[in-house]
């Protein structure tokens, strides 16, 4: 919930550096419709890719939430738990897409860029690699 607070001269302003945990599940909401809506957009080779880089993402906050030190460096446990929760559902949106598409994710061992969806992907290579082009 967004909290006003006055200033010196009087104005009124938004503070948005309380986090509403209220707004937690609304958030994720927002992210895994637009989520879905890019899956939809997305060739059968570039659905292998986001499984791949998306099973590379969860194990990577699986490793940095059970991490202390790595913790810090995604914003503390409930932040990683928060992101955590969020690709979890990206994944059943996913695995969704492929179902829908009467296609069946695979276990590929090409690289992916860890930054980088599918429909972001820059690094021509990569690409290539992922048959995208």
């Amino acid at each position: 919930m967004e909290q006003l607070s006055q200033d010196r001269s009087g104005r009124h302003s938004t503070d948005h550096s309380r986090d509403d945990s209220g707004n937690l599940a609304e958030q994720i909401k927002y992210k895994v419709d637009a989520y879905q809506q890019k899956l939809e957009g997305c060739t059968p080779a570039m659905l292998q890719y986001e499984w791949a880089w998306l099973r590379q993402h969860i194990e990577s906050l699986e490793f940095s939430v059970s991490n202390s030190s790595m913790c810090d460096e995604i914003g503390g446990r409930l932040r990683g738990e928060s992101l955590l929760e969020e690709s979890r559902q990206l994944a059943i949106v996913l695995e969704e897409e492929f179902k829908k598409r009467m296609l069946h994710p695979k276990n590929y061992s090409r690289p992916v860029e860890a930054g980088e969806h599918a429909w972001e992907l820059s690094l021509e290579s990569i690409r290539k690699e992922w048959e995208l082009d």
